[in-house]
């Protein structure tokens, strides 16, 4: 949040408007939180009416959409001030360890890096065909732009050349570690 606070002051509401508009996105998953605590909390055989929420289940609502919506403002932060290659070796870092049960992070991180590659193309086909849908029969609209954002997708990945795709991974030092532990151990405690 302080993160937030610093790029308000310095003039960027820009990113603090990225992550307040992801916030409103999930908006029904938090009145379905307030929902299921507030009236299927632990109290719930207590209640009188049963229009009546549990003032214990509404706190503890509360509570849990202001840690989430800080994960979610801190994880839009740090994905919109990392350049993209500096994430796909954070995440090859944090995928060695299944290295261990089977998963090969190199074929995981390739994936990425290819799905990455072509996504701005589809986000721009979907842009413009989103201009195109009108009010009447709009669900039908929906669907056939899905269809064909799809089948674009498919044949503009199909329409590429085979080439040579070199992944220049590097390591953090051992100390470049210890925010992470301490964000870990925060976030254990809470």
């Amino acid at each position: 949040m302080t993160a937030y606070l610093s790029l308000l002051l310095k003039g960027q509401t820009e990113l603090l408007g990225a992550g307040l508009k992801t916030l409103f996105f999930m908006r029904w998953f938090f009145l379905s939180l307030i929902l299921v605590y507030g009236w299927l909390g632990s109290d719930a055989a207590t209640i009188q009416y049963w229009w009546q929420p549990d003032t214990a289940g509404l706190v503890s609502a509360c509570y849990q959409i202001t840690v989430i919506s800080l994960f979610v403002l801190i994880v839009n932060l740090l994905i919109r001030l990392t350049q993209r290659n500096e994430l796909i070796e954070g995440l090859y870092c944090l995928t060695i360890p299944f290295s261990y049960v089977g998963m090969d992070p190199r074929r995981f991180i390739l994936r990425i890096i290819l799905v990455l590659q072509h996504l701005d193309a589809s986000l721009l086909s979907l842009k413009l065909m989103r201009k195109t849908i009108v009010s009447c029969n709009w669900l039908d609209q929906v669907v056939d732009a899905g269809v064909k954002s799809y089948q674009e997708t498919v044949s503009h990945v199909d329409d590429q050349p085979c080439r040579h795709l070199s992944i220049d991974l590097t390591f953090p030092q051992w100390w470049q570690w210890l925010l992470p532990l301490f964000l870990g151990l925060v976030v254990i405690s809470l």
